[in-house]
């Protein structure tokens, strides 16, 4: 489904538990992808979803979300003061806590863990969002609004042969955190890529220790990633991490992508929210820079202010939505 502005949320914020502001950041994004927002009004009546410990929250708290946009709507139809709606905030900001303590519960009986090993230090927004996919993998349709397929291949520098081909499926697309190497202009240079679209298509990089099984080479090889299906919202991890150590680095996330679907057709992605995160590997603070009812805004934990889809070095995460 393309994206809907009329499933648009009003913005609000939430509380923070004391290291779940990746979380946070997780949920803002999500509810900026107005086909998860379809996928949730769509089947709210099903005793599947409404029975859920997860979903059943996310459900009532889109429903009270969009009971205050129509109030907002139905305000400035008529001309009123939209001022003078009550502060809906207070009545939101709890249901990321609740989501989050759901989440863990769900995940700790699933995999027979203890809570303290889904709590131990901040996590990464990256796995949070992997940790709420997975907490509702019994349903398939919000899975597959984030699953894309690619193809892994490895060229071999010596011989020149394709040496390797595996296929993979992944809810984050991972791409290196520079869009300048000197591999990566090599890659424009040749295959014509003058955009990021082009890149996200077939990214490139190294593999290090890799013996060529043909001629037996073992230096660097070189690696494609190529995108072989795109999902309705396509989620964009920068790498900006080595070993122990987080990079300084910017990544020059487009507002726009557009890929070359079947038959001619242009797939035109947008994005419609951004990740960030200050600090380092071991902590640090994460809050979300996302598309809202009436434009952008920066949403950190319970503080809501405008704002515009502007990646920094701070931006690790791009969620793009298709149009």
């Amino acid at each position: 489904m393309s994206y809907n502005s009329g499933l648009e949320l009003v913005p609000f914020g939430f509380d923070n538990m004391g290291a779940t502001c990746y979380f946070n950041s997780v949920l803002q994004s999500l509810l900026s992808c107005t086909s998860f927002i379809d996928e949730i009004i769509k089947n709210k009546e099903r005793k599947k979803y409404n029975e859920h410990p997860v979903l059943s929250i996310i459900i009532e708290m889109v429903e009270l979300v969009l009971s205050f946009r129509n109030d907002i709507d139905k305000k400035r139809e008529h001309k009123h003061d939209t001022r003078e709606i009550p502060d809906y905030n207070q009545k939101l900001s709890n249901y990321s806590p609740r989501i989050w303590v759901a989440m863990i519960k769900l995940l700790c009986k699933k995999y027979n863990k203890r809570s303290r090993e889904f709590m131990a230090g901040q996590q990464c927004a990256g796995e949070g969002f992997n940790y709420l996919l997975d907490s509702m993998d019994e349903f398939t349709n919000i899975q597959n609004l984030f699953l894309h397929r690619y193809c892994n291949s490895i060229q071999c520098y010596n011989c020149g042969k394709w040496i390797s081909k595996v296929i993979s499926m992944n809810n984050i697309f991972t791409i290196p955190h520079s869009l300048e190497s000197e591999q990566i202009k090599k890659f424009k240079h040749i295959d014509n890529a003058s955009d990021m679209s082009q890149f996200l298509a077939k990214q490139t990089g190294y593999v290090e220790d890799y013996i060529c099984p043909k001629c037996k080479d073992n230096s660097e090889k070189y690696t494609v990633n190529n995108l072989t299906m795109v999902p309705e919202i396509l989620v964009v991890l920068s790498k900006k991490y080595k070993c122990d150590e987080k990079l300084d680095v910017y990544t020059d996330f487009p507002k726009t992508l557009n890929f070359n679907g079947k038959n001619g057709k242009k797939l035109i992605y947008e994005a419609v929210s951004q990740i960030e995160h200050v600090g380092n590997l071991n902590g640090g603070h994460y809050w979300a820079i996302s598309r809202r009812y009436n434009g952008w805004y920066k949403l950190n934990d319970e503080s809501v202010g405008d704002s515009e889809f502007k990646p920094t070095n701070n931006t690790y995460i791009v969620f793009y939505h298709l149009t």
